[in-house]
């Protein structure tokens, strides 16, 4: 979801490193929440990747209702299983859609699986690393007191949605873990690849 507050310079990197990923055989859905500036709009416009699937919502109402909008326009086609999240400010290491498809493969219990990432500035200069826990267990201990996943990180199932259910969109902010519950009391089971597979910006101008 790209929104009129992103920055151009952001949002480049981050389409750049899912057109870049080592595994490439996906559709990326992308939706303008909203209007965008005409800068970004240009650079979308400018784009000739044949796998990017473009929409626009014309008034913003928020990343929860944007996500929904995508899934329901992924759920139409029954030959897409798996669907990887992905923020407009940062940026996913190039083995990190090959990896996680070979763990849902190889792991066939899991139904959603993120991973450890890297905190980064404005500028991208490292700020610090961050390990989440990677069985299911102790994941589903630490979704009590604050979310057991980095939103940009996670690929999952799309028995996920089945199962559980759209991103709830009367929370603020906490669309993801919302959802994370859901799942849980459906009794699917969670994971983490314990390998740094994405740059997480913290921005201090928002």
């Amino acid at each position: 979801s790209v929104y009129k507050n992103d920055r151009l310079k952001f949002v480049k990197e981050s389409v750049q490193s899912i057109l870049e990923q080592t595994y490439s055989d996906f559709h990326f859905y992308i939706v303008f929440d909203g209007p965008v500036s005409s800068e970004i709009e240009n650079y979308f416009t400018m784009l000739k990747d044949e796998r990017i699937r473009l929409f626009n919502i014309d008034k913003n109402e928020g990343l929860a209702k944007a996500l929904n909008y995508l899934l329901l326009k992924v759920l139409e086609n029954p030959d897409y299983k798996l669907i990887a999240r992905m923020d407009a400010d940062d940026i996913s290491l190039p083995l990190r859609f090959e990896k996680q498809r070979n763990f849902l493969s190889e792991n066939v219990d899991i139904s959603v699986v993120g991973c450890w990432y890297k905190e980064i500035d404005e500028t991208r200069q490292h700020l610090c690393d961050r390990k989440l826990p990677v069985d299911h267990e102790s994941i589903n201990r630490l979704y009590h007191t604050r979310s057991p996943f980095a939103h940009p990180s996670v690929m999952y199932r799309r028995n996920l949605i089945e199962i559980a259910g759209f991103y709830p969109t009367d929370t603020v902010l906490m669309e993801d873990n919302a959802l994370w519950g859901k799942a849980l009391r459906a009794g699917l089971k969670f994971a983490n690849i314990p390998e740094y597979l994405l740059n997480f910006r913290k921005d201090r101008f928002f």
